[in-house]
């Protein structure tokens, strides 16, 4: 028995291969990628989590198999609705969490602040909440606006305002 047969962990690097002849392939394992793999599932990272991806290529990433590039898309504000309903089955559970907040995340503001959530700067237990409403597409502009006015975003955020298309955050 050879030391690959031998792994006790399923996920090591010492149980898998992906077809590779001479060593054994153990049924759910991880996939041992090549640097050039590696390479392009960052590159797609790095897209699915820009602001100015185009909808229908978040669309397509939401079909890889690289999770942190799901992720990513699922967290994407310019993601599709339909695509967002369809990682909420994903496989994997933060997937689907950061699918369901992104669908939900306009109501949940806005109950939020019905119910008396207080809009400050200085809280940096909400600044990311906070920093969310500004750019959710889903948030009503009035509540967008009281956020703005209260000195939320930080200077220089990339992420695109919805109350100026295509324009980054003022500051």
């Amino acid at each position: 028995m050879n030391r690959l047969e031998r792994s006790p962990h399923p996920t090591s690097r010492a149980s898998t291969s992906i077809d590779r002849p001479g060593r054994p392939v153990v049924e759910g394992a991880r996939p041992i990628r090549t640097r050039a793999e590696r390479m392009l599932g960052y590159q797609r990272v790095l897209e699915a989590r820009d602001p100015a991806t185009p909808p229908g290529r978040l669309r397509e990433l939401a079909a890889d198999d690289v999770r942190p590039v799901r992720l990513l898309v699922a967290r994407n504000f310019d993601t599709p609705r339909e695509v967002l309903e369809r990682l909420t089955r994903d496989e994997d559970g933060h997937v689907r969490w950061c699918a369901t907040y992104t669908l939900n995340f306009p109501e949940m503001a806005v109950r939020w602040h019905a119910n008396g959530g207080q809009i400050s700067a200085s809280g940096p237990q909400l600044s990311g909440f906070l920093h969310d409403v500004v750019h959710h597409p889903g948030v009503p502009g009035s509540l967008r606006a009281e956020v703005l006015a209260a000195g939320v975003c930080p200077s220089g955020c990339p992420r695109r305002r919805y109350d100026v298309p295509g324009r980054p955050c003022p500051r």
